[in-house]
């Protein structure tokens, strides 16, 4: 076949033009060996790529020049990685070229390329559903093993490196597929790779995120992920809502609320192919239930997670846990999963002798700790044990290895790492609290150690915050509160009250009589307390920011509570600012009112609108502070709620006489 023709056919299948492709194929290309001849660099033939226009025309078409003799020989052509044209048609979800090559060659099923993938490998590999069941159904491709259990056929399970089947379907999160290969071959949930880890394992720990839930959305996504629905099946091709047919035995009655349920998913089907956000939302919907429910399967099945067979257990360290696995994920849900199929697990130990506990401490999670503590037998045998590196629960509590952060600024971050230790502690012995590791340090030591950097970050957020609160509050004082302070709206008039000191009343307050005295007192008392809150808030944020550098324990109480109170009083003045500010506006439009009423009040309304817009972007770019605020009052409120409880026990009739 010369170069020039070798390019038209390259060219023909790049444009998917398959008649054109046709065309070039003539009936004197019945010499078997020019249409194996490779037109790709890949060592393709024209067969490899018939089949990728996912019909069955155009290799039927091809396979009619051939031979039926040399049919057999032809299919099993392979490219430049050993692959067959079944190979490649069950990549490109060709189902009908796939049933076409098995009618014409049943040994195409058996053959494996370089890699040691049989095509029912490769088609899980790629999620293609429907091609997995109609090759893994033919007939002697399951078999029936020593258990008389029922499981695919070896050469199908794993490739040369020992990846499995399930696992290929994993990686590429075809999820409905790993389904289906269970339903195919339950077996293969307990088989091991060269590391010694389980399909779960690998699920946990390295596909943690498709176990999350709606993740990444905001609240009107997350609005519609729960209203959608994701049909039914499991099938990884599907790009719209499946329903099933309904059964012919069903009574009128539930016929008539499935057709009910039929018309609502196609509503949302017509919705899905119509919005591609939808149709994004409603995929990640579907991967994270299908992944749920492939985790649930597996921990049916995985056997590994609780080895009874001691012999085994000396012969192989147990490093991949999917136990393990899930609390560092903080997959709380697969976690109690797991304790409820083997509630022997909570007591497993790793190849570093760490339990449930140290995992729990190291990785910060919290809801997964808190469920241990409420177990009180097994917490207090596992707050007891030592790895091999000498570290308590404590300890790990200190290690930062494998700390990710979290929000907030730095002194919130080490707030929470202290809050941390202190509940970690409250479950260790006393004893343990003054253990030393192999490198001579107790839990706290090696806490001040890890964190040192974390505390000098800290103290330096705290000043600079303190320094820009402090211009903040000193500029409102003189800038705005000052002046407001000493010219009175209207400035001063002629009126003496007191012919000693020459004072006298606000021109406005003259002129307009007794019409709205509440008005001048409406912009005393904000200015009042806004120069005493910015003044107590400059105080307080100069006072915290001259005690450096600052203890370890500060950071637990005394500052987040100074913290609190100045954004508070800071957010206050501002706020009765903006209040002093309109009550001006309104008192001079008033005195200068047009004749014309509505006019008069559109625009009191638009100007006193305009007066609070600083204080509306203030508390959205500072939100934070706002919480702060928000939380001053909510303890002063306990507070208080606390005093008057108190008072109720000191008068009530009950409490005198127990007193007496």
């Amino acid at each position: 076949m010369d170069q020039s023709r070798i390019n038209k056919l390259y060219q023909s299948v790049s444009k998917q033009n398959w008649e054109d492709m046709m065309g070039l194929i003539s009936s004197k290309d019945k010499d078997v060996m020019l249409l194996l001849h490779p037109i790709s660099v890949h060592k393709d033939n024209i067969v490899h790529l018939a089949v990728h226009s996912k019909k069955k025309k155009p290799l039927n078409q091809i396979l009619e020049f051939v031979d039926k003799n040399m049919r057999h020989s032809f299919t099993s052509s392979v490219n430049a990685y050993g692959n067959t044209v079944m190979h490649e048609a069950a990549i490109c979800r060709n189902l009908e070229a796939v049933q076409l090559l098995v009618a014409e060659n049943k040994e195409l099923l058996r053959l494996e390329n370089d890699s040691g993938e049989t095509p029912l490998f490769r088609a899980a590999a790629y999620g293609n559903t429907e091609i997995v069941k109609f090759l893994a159904y033919h007939e002697n491709e399951i078999v029936t093993n020593f258990e008389k259990k029922k499981q695919l056929k070896d050469h199908h399970r794993k490739r040369n490196d020992d990846t499995s089947i399930l696992r290929v379907a994993v990686k590429g999160k075809h999820f409905g597929t790993a389904l289906e290969l269970l339903k195919l071959d339950p077996e293969l949930a307990k088989l091991e790779d060269k590391d010694g880890s389980t399909d779960l394992y690998y699920l946990l720990h390295k596909m943690s995120s498709s176990l999350k839930s709606g993740y990444r959305m905001n609240i009107w996504e997350k609005i519609l992920y729960f209203c959608l629905p994701i049909g039914c099946g499991n099938n990884d091709e599907a790009d719209n809502i499946q329903t099933r047919r309904l059964p012919q035995w069903t009574t009128f009655q539930t016929r008539r609320l499935e057709v009910s349920h039929l018309i609502y998913l196609s509503i949302w089907r017509f919705i899905i192919a119509g919005c591609p956000v939808v149709k994004r939302i409603w995929k990640e919907k579907r991967g994270y239930k299908l992944a749920s429910k492939l985790a649930d399967e597996l921990v049916n099945k995985d056997k590994s997670i609780l080895d009874e067979e001691e012999e085994k257990e000396k012969e192989k360290e147990r490093r991949n846990i999917p136990l393990f696995a899930a609390i560092k994920k903080g997959n709380t849900k697969i976690f109690k999963s797991i304790l409820k199929k083997y509630p022997q697990a909570l007591e497993l130990v790793d190849h570093r002798k760490q339990n449930i506990l140290h995992v729990a401490a190291t990785y910060r999670q919290k809801e997964i700790f808190n469920f241990v503590k409420g177990k009180e037998i097994q917490k207090n045998r596992l707050a007891r044990q030592i790895d091999i590196n000498g570290y308590t629960i404590l300890h790990c509590v200190a290690d930062m290895e494998y700390y990710e952060g979290g929000t907030g600024p730095p002194y919130h971050l080490l707030r929470e790492e202290l809050e941390w230790f202190d509940s970690v502690e409250e479950i260790t012995p006393t004893y343990y609290t003054m253990l030393e590791t192999n490198n001579k340090m107790t839990a706290w030591d090696f806490f001040k150690i890890t964190h040192e950097n974390q505390r000098q970050e800290a103290q330096k957020c705290i000043k600079n915050t303190c320094q820009l609160c402090i211009a903040v509050a000193i500029l409102v004082f003189f800038f705005v509160l000052a002046a407001a302070a000493f010219t009175v709206p209207g400035g001063g008039g002629s009126g003496t009250i007191n012919s000693d000191y020459g004072s006298t009343l606000p021109i406005l307050l003259l002129l307009l009589g007794s019409r709205n005295p509440p008005f001048f007192l409406f912009f005393t008392v904000p200015d009042i307390i806004a120069l005493s809150c910015s003044l107590t808030a400059a105080v307080m944020f100069l006072s915290l920011s001259h005690t450096l550098p600052l203890k370890w324990r500060y950071f637990l109480v005394r500052i987040p509570r100074q913290l609190r109170l100045g954004f508070a009083l800071l957010f206050v003045s501002v706020a009765t600012t903006m209040l002093a500010f309109a009550s001006t506006v309104y008192l001079i439009i008033i005195h200068h009112h047009d004749s014309e009423e509505l006019q008069r009040r559109w625009r009191m309304n638009l100007v006193c609108s305009t007066a609070f817009l600083p204080l509306s972007l203030f508390s959205l770019t500072y939100f934070p502070l706002f919480r702060s605020f928000i939380q001053v009052l909510k303890n002063i409120f306990d507070l208080l709620l606390r005093f008057l409880r108190f008072l109720g026990k000191l008068i009530s009739p009950n409490f005198r006489k127990t007193r007496e």
